[in-house]
């Protein structure tokens, strides 16, 4: 496609997503709770992209340290490449060892979001409307997104799934956590320091063994990559299960602990595996946490639920990156090499009965990011910003907003400034006019579903766009 400048997201970026309000507001909600719910959606967004940006600084601080500075935008990394990377000196080796850092940070700065702007009051209001972020898969923004979407397609699967008995599975399945590692003393496994594969072909194995099909019904697993305390990588499988009834926890821990121990040739006083019963924490009056574990028929479907969708949000937490003392807090060797040895690898998958489910189906979630066709790009847009502006509610008012009463307007959301969570405005947007202001007017008189598809396909007209969404290239860029 050409490049036709200066527009928005001059090139088409198929890694990207869209992120609208519609879903966080439900029909039964009232105007000011739909209002309320925007702006804390919108506030919610803007922090996981300060976090991306903060990320995204500490790459570049990291590859400073290599002589390699990456310019402010991707296009000009695009146009220097070879003179960032030294290949007259280096050839491919740099660019072999850090590229994928580079395409991160890239990923990771171009958020933006879609707002309608109501005037008629001393301040502008705001309303967040949609954001387009990353899909990568280091990208708090996606991890976010992806985490909802999952835990709510699992929410309103296991409300009413039975299984070829007609039972349901809430009132007759114990829904476990299982967690699994293999013996790393000294840093490695099989000599391997990175053992993320082995470690998914070994539970591959014990998932074909009899003892398993006999004890489990169905279940999903994602990966987990942490720095260990003392052995290099705390590489680890996190998994919710679904087990047959008629089994004790403790007998199927013991099963499971001697199959596990067998295929991983481990004979040290840790098995490597988890195996517990799901349970939620309860707050007590005094402010003490407890654990009540989910009971199958006794339980509620709620309680049944909310154990289930905690087990599943440890597979949606780039916060393992963390690293105090690191550059600006993270550990960015320990995310080159995981970006490195995890690329075209599936971290996330399911099992069992699981696995067939139509619609537990996330093969479009777990699609590399330049595998989406500009179609699919298009379709995404389509269906993710249905209605919205339809249910926009205009803040002046409470009422829903009428057509041609706000404008359309495109910032950094990390940019805009937001009320505190009290008052009559809570965690409301707004912003200073001035020279650099992060935000600014989409072409008058076209939807929100044809601006966002516009900028998406690349065509979207906008005046000095590397003014307000890049900070400015160092002299010599």
């Amino acid at each position: 496609m050409t490049r036709i400048a200066p527009r928005l997201g001059a090139s088409v970026h198929n890694d990207r997503n869209i992120f609208s309000v519609s879903e966080v507001q439900p029909q039964a909600y009232s105007p000011e709770q739909r209002h309320q719910a925007a702006c804390k959606f919108g506030w919610r967004v803007s922090q996981k992209i300060r976090k991306n940006r903060t990320l995204a600084s500490a790459i570049d601080e990291y590859m400073s340290g290599f002589g390699v500075e990456l310019p402010a935008t991707r296009q000009l990394y695009k146009d220097q490449r070879n003179t960032i990377w030294q290949k007259d000196a280096y050839d491919d080796a740099l660019e072999d060892a850090y590229g994928e850092l580079a395409r991160l940070k890239y990923a990771l700065t171009e958020t933006r979001g879609y707002y309608a702007e109501f005037s008629g009051e001393a301040r502008r209001r705001l309303v967040p409307m949609a954001f387009w972020y990353s899909r990568h898969r280091l990208c708090y923004v996606w991890n976010m997104r992806k985490s909802q979407l999952v835990r709510s397609r699992y929410y309103q699967y296991l409300r009413d799934a039975r299984d070829n008995h007609g039972r349901l599975l809430v009132t007759h399945y114990r829904p476990i956590h299982l967690m699994l590692t293999v013996p790393h003393q000294g840093g490695t496994y099989h000599g391997q320091r990175f053992y993320a594969r082995a470690l998914i072909r070994t539970f591959a194995e014990l998932r074909k063994l009899p003892i398993w099909k006999q004890y489990v019904y169905a279940g999903e697993y994602g990966l987990e990559v942490k720095k260990s305390k003392k052995h290099g990588l705390h590489i680890h499988v996190h998994s919710l299960l679904l087990q047959h009834p008629q089994y004790s926890v403790n007998e199927v821990r013991d099963a499971l602990v001697d199959a596990w121990r067998t295929l991983t040739g481990n004979n040290t006083t840790y098995s490597g595996l988890h195996y517990e019963t799901l349970y939620r924490f309860e707050k007590k009056e005094d402010g003490t946490r407890v654990k009540r574990y989910v009971v199958p028929g006794q339980s509620s479907l709620d309680e049944y639920l909310a154990g289930v969708l905690e087990c599943i949000k440890y597979h949606f937490k780039p916060d393992c990156l963390d690293e105090p003392g690191q550059q600006l807090g993270y550990d960015v060797a320990l995310i080159n090499e995981i970006l490195t040895n995890t690329k075209n690898l599936r971290m996330y998958s399911r099992f069992g009965k699981f696995y067939k489910e139509p619609s537990l189906n996330f093969n479009q979630l777990e699609k590399a990011a330049d595998e989406l066709s500009d179609e699919e790009t298009a379709d995404e847009v389509r269906s993710t910003v249905e209605g919205v502006e339809e249910r926009l509610i205009d803040p002046t008012t409470m009422q829903p907003a009428r057509a041609g009463s706000y404008k359309i307007k495109i910032g950094r959301p990390d940019s805009l400034k937001y009320n505190a969570n009290t008052g009559d405005r809570p965690l409301e947007a707004w912003y200073y006019e001035q020279a650099n202001c992060p935000i600014h007017d989409a072409p008058p008189g076209l939807t929100l579903k044809e601006v966002i598809r516009l900028d998406v396909m690349g065509k979207l007209r906008l005046d000095a766009y590397e003014r307000f969404y890049s900070p400015p290239p160092s002299k010599g860029k």
